[in-house]
């Protein structure tokens, strides 16, 4: 019974000085580097203007590490919308609604290689 204790004892003392790290920290080796879901996704600051809109809604998209942006539409039951959409320089883009009926509409921004993913509500008079 000994022998099997010591050799438990001396497996999980060999297993504990193999596997475990020293990640350092602000100097403090037992402190953890604090990772939360916020440091793991991507930032960027998305406005649409004017809401409500009459003919053109503007979307800014501001601290932007997007690099393939896309956009879809859709009415609030989710039907999915055509629209037309015109670069209006870096990060502005600039959609006619003039077609659409009144209500609500969500429209979608996203960036398959980013996996930025975002919906956004508006109101069409």
């Amino acid at each position: 019974m000994k022998f099997y204790l010591t050799i438990l004892f001396s497996f999980t003392l060999c297993a504990q000085l193999l596997f475990a790290q020293d990640i350092p920290v602000n100097g403090n080796k037992n402190e953890l580097p604090n990772l939360n879901k916020g440091s793991l996704q991507i930032e960027t600051d998305v406005e649409l203007y004017p809401n409500p809109v009459i003919d053109f809604l503007n979307i800014q998209l501001k601290n932007s590490q997007l690099k393939n942006v896309e956009f879809e539409m859709y009415n609030i039951i989710g039907n999915k919308l055509s629209f037309e959409l015109e670069a209006m320089g870096s990060n502005n883009y600039k959609v006619n609604v003039k077609d659409l009926h009144s209500g609500y509409y969500l429209i979608i921004v996203k960036d398959p290689i980013s996996r930025y993913n975002k919906a956004f509500k508006f109101r069409k008079q």
